[in-house]
């Protein structure tokens, strides 16, 4: 196919035969006494060239051979007039003509990249060459019969060394890799990309599909910076990061490419210096820096996909604000950019440069084609440059348009030709999950879909970026920035062909997607009906469902305790969505589990900066705040911020009375609980019975804080405790609950010892009541205080508590014996002599297992499961 570098040499060799002759006419037609008329003021600039002497000549003519093309054209039309009239006409025509050429000249000779009309022009001029009669061409008669008969004929040409002293500022451009067609269309985007280079943006990134144009787009507009003379820079310095270049066909290894930060600073601090003695990084950066500051230099990074951006978002903080960074890539740099997408070209570019492309290549099939036709063709190619290349490049095989069209999987053979069996087997699988999710993914779904560690995950990523597959864009959905990655339509076509997915493996996939869309849905229910359990997890992206799951199976771990287990799928969830709240809301509550107090802290301090106003957050640090470090005032402004969220939450209204009541603001405490109450028969189960418990503590503590004071307002509040008890079913209580009661007992009777009350009826009564209960979990200091009492109270009443006492007392004696000290739906717990509790089964009870309550008397024999000790064959007494 025609060779890029092709077209700028056939152009120099016929703009260079072009001005030979031109001279040669000149010298022939300008009059000796016209000479100095015509010439004279060329003197000076020929004179900085070469002197006068040297020419050797009395005449000004031979400085005709020193003028630039320009010029030439100025003395033509300066001779038009001493020409005869029949080739005035001709002659003007052929005027014109140069004038249209000598931008292109220029072009040609001072390295610019070449406009999409270059080459035309040039080539129709020479066509109608024979109409200037008046002039012979002969080097550009003979420069066309040797390019006819051997169009290698070019390749032995030698393109003058670039002159820098046409630049006005420091460059290192390379070459334009477009002459072959020159730089075609794109008005708008060249319009928008200046626009940007110079304005106030710090840093540009031009993103796009391989092959859509980005280094082209963004070198044509540098060249043309170069040369405008209000430009702000004082030097561009060009960093190709381009690892891999197509060749004959074929993607190939550049030698000696940029792999790595340390390279980029190398050379740049190259073209800055002229030489790079050994630095270190620091070094490199800060000098770099230093010349961004003291000169406004453009930085130009291109192909930055291929180098991990990460590691220069530090010299991207850096960059001083009178210079610049332009990058292209098929990722942008997050936050640091403004970022531009280049799209494929217009029906109307594409239908031109295919034609161009075929002229070059002197495919006339092309010419006979409707703009109708090229339109389609170009739709069907993408509007890509690259992919029209490789349809063009079919044509000159032989095919015909309809075949190529129909087997597309030759340009994906095109490119991506020994491609992919050279990737490794986990990239291979990474597109495999892709082309079965047939969707943009991100790495936390891949991630999961693989079940790949992160090393061996990004390895395989960074091999598919190398190759030009996978393509990566940055999705700002819900204030969220994800990183989306989808195969490119090339590699798409190709894979589908090739390398189809496995049965297995399509089983596989879908599995874990119906696996992990059933977990959202039930997630997304629970935790629209209680967002204040730990299980509660909110997702709003696909990311997050991903992570969800993983906290879902680490608070499984931790509920076992396999903490090691539960910190790694941690991990995993922290990865996949390092800024999900929920990942730390979780991670605290399991460093809660494993007594790591500091990494909770942290990790709560974590989430709220993830997710600030979301009360269930700052209700779980009140708790934390509450039980676990017993910072009550921190615990109360969590609390409090918590509240003015989600105002009508009676969870939040218990915790802030909780908290209330461990600072010893009593009465707040009962407010708040009463402002519960009057919803209490909408309360869950649960919500109730802690409602009751803390209500109840709350004046149990007030009455004893002020038994001393004021003893019969305690015994109020004693009273009214148990009033607030006896909102729950005796058959319901818990453990909990039994032990609040033993301890507002116990303050009881402290009132009547230290107040010298003569009857205690009321605490008999309760005695009465309550004893089978709290005999379960009495202290071992419960009845110290009846010693005291019993001997300030009359026989009657001594004798009556006493015998609740006796009636009470477990038969120590038998092993056999206890009392139900918890229930849960399916099995319970004995208390006796043993060390530890019985564990029995419902199925061990001899007789309704829903008819037990906590404090039951029962008998039983002793067991063994394979926990050890358990109780067996279970009967009330």
């Amino acid at each position: 196919m025609y060779n890029s570098q092709a077209a700028r040499l056939t152009l120099y060799a016929f703009i260079t035969s072009i001005e030979s002759d031109l001279r040669d006419f000149l010298s022939l037609n300008i009059n000796d006494e016209k000479e100095n008329e015509i010439l004279g003021h060329y003197v000076e600039k020929v004179e900085k060239r070469v002197s006068l002497e040297e020419l050797g000549s009395d005449s000004l003519k031979p400085i005709i051979h020193f003028l630039d093309f320009g010029d030439l054209k100025q003395i033509l039309d300066k001779i038009i007039k001493n020409l005869p009239n029949s080739f005035k006409k001709d002659l003007q025509h052929l005027s014109d003509k140069i004038d249209v050429i000598t931008p292109i000249r220029n072009r040609v000779m001072h390295s610019r990249p070449l406009e999409f009309e270059d080459f035309p022009i040039v080539i129709d001029f020479i066509e109608e060459i024979d109409r200037y009669t008046f002039i012979d061409f002969n080097y550009t008669k003979d420069t066309k019969s040797k390019i006819n008969a051997d169009p290698s004929y070019i390749y032995g040409l030698k393109l003058p060394a670039i002159d820098h002293k046409y630049d006005t500022i420091l460059n290192n451009l390379p070459q334009p890799e477009f002459d072959d067609t020159g730089f075609v269309g794109r008005d708008i985007d060249r319009k928008k990309i200046k626009e940007l280079i110079l304005g106030h943006y710090p840093i540009i990134s031009v993103v796009g599909d391989g092959g859509i144009g980005k280094t082209a787009l963004v070198l044509s507009c540098l060249y043309d910076l170069l040369d405008a003379p209000d430009q702000p820079y004082e030097g561009i310095i060009w960093v190709s990061l381009k690892t891999r270049t197509l060749n004959n066909g074929e993607f190939i290894n550049i030698r000696n490419s940029i792999t790595n930060t340390i390279d980029i600073y190398n050379e740049i601090y190259n073209v800055l210096e002229s030489t790079v003695e050994h630095k270190s990084i620091d070094d490199l950066t800060n000098n770099i820096i230093e010349y961004m500051k003291s000169f406004n230099i453009l930085l130009v990074l291109d192909n930055l996909e291929t180098i991990n951006t990460h590691t220069i978002r530090d010299f991207l903080i850096r960059l001083p604000q009178n210079s610049k960074i332009i990058t292209t890539s098929r990722i942008g740099i997050g936050e640091f950019e403004n970022r531009y997408r280049l799209q494929g070209l217009t029906e109307k570019e594409s239908s031109y440069y295919l034609r161009r492309l075929a002229k070059n290549n002197h495919l006339d099939i092309l010419s006979k084609v409707s703009e109708k036709k090229l339109t389609e063709i170009a739709e069907n190619l993408y509007f890509n440059p690259l992919a029209m290349k490789w349809f063009v490049a079919n044509l000159l095989k032989g095919e015909s348009i309809e075949s190529i069209l129909k087997h597309k999987d030759n340009l994906t053979e095109y490119c991506m030709s020994n491609v992919y069996n050279k990737l490794s087997d986990d990239a291979k699988r990474i597109l495999e999950t892709m082309l079965i999710c047939n969707k943009e993914c991100s790495n936390a779904e891949l991630t999961y879909l693989l079940n790949l560690d992160s090393i061996s995950y990004g390895k395989a990523m960074n091999d598919l970026f190398a190759t030009n597959i996978v393509y990566m864009r940055n999705d700002y959905k819900n204030e969220e920035n994800r990183t989306l990655y989808f195969i490119t339509d090339f590699a798409r076509e190709y894979l589908r062909k090739y390398c189809r997915p496995t049965n297995k493996s399509f089983i596989s996939i879908n599995k874990k997607l119906r696996t992990l869309k059933g977990l959202s849905e039930n997630l997304v229910e629970q935790t629209e009906n209680d967002p204040y359990k730990i299980e509660s997890i909110i997702i709003t992206h696909p990311d997050e469902e991903i992570s969800a799951f993983y906290l879902k199976k680490a608070l499984t771990h931790s509920h076992k305790g396999e903490f090691s287990q539960a910190d790694e799928y941690i991990d995993r969830a922290r990865n996949a969505t390092p800024d999900y709240f929920e990942v730390y809301k979780v991670s605290a509550f399991i460093n809660i589990a494993k007594k790591d107090f500091f990494a909770a802290e942290l990790d709560y301090q974590t989430a709220l900066e993830c997710k600030s106003n979301y009360a269930p957050i700052l209700y779980f640090y009140a708790g934390f705040k509450l039980m676990f470090i017993e910072n009550f005032d921190d615990a109360y402004d969590a609390i409090i911020q918590s509240e003015s969220l989600d105002p009508k939450n009676n969870r939040i209204k218990m915790s802030k009375g909780r908290i209330l009541k461990q600072m010893s603001k009593f009465p707040e405490a009962e407010k708040v609980f009463e402002s519960i109450f009057l919803n209490y028969k909408n309360l869950d189960f649960r919500t109730q019975k802690i409602l009751i418990d803390q209500a109840s503590d709350n004046l149990r503590r007030w009455a004893d804080k002020i038994r001393a004071d004021n003893g019969d307002y305690a015994e109020t509040l004693i009273k009214k405790a148990i009033d607030i008890m006896e909102y729950l079913d005796e058959t319901l209580y818990d453990t909990k609950i039994v032990i609040t009661i033993t301890k507002i007992i116990k303050t009881l009777t402290y009132i009547y010892i230290e107040n010298n009350n003569k009857n205690v009826s009321y605490l008999i009564n309760l005695l009465g009541k309550y004893y089978p209960k709290v005999r379960i979990v009495e202290e071992q200091d419960f009845k110290r205080p009846f010693d005291i009492l019993l001997a300030k109270i009359d026989t009657i009443q001594r004798e009556k508590i006493l015998m609740i006492f006796s009636d009470n007392d477990v038969n120590h004696i038998l092993q056999e014996e206890g009392f139900v000290i918890e229930l849960k739906p399916k099995f319970g717990f004995i208390k006796n002599l043993s060390p530890n509790n019985l564990f029995f089964y419902w199925k061990d009870f001899e007789g309704d297992f829903s008819n037990l309550s906590i404090g039951n008397k029962v008998q039983f024999t002793v067991g063994k499961n394979e926990r050890g000790l358990c109780a067996k064959n279970v009967k009330l007494i």
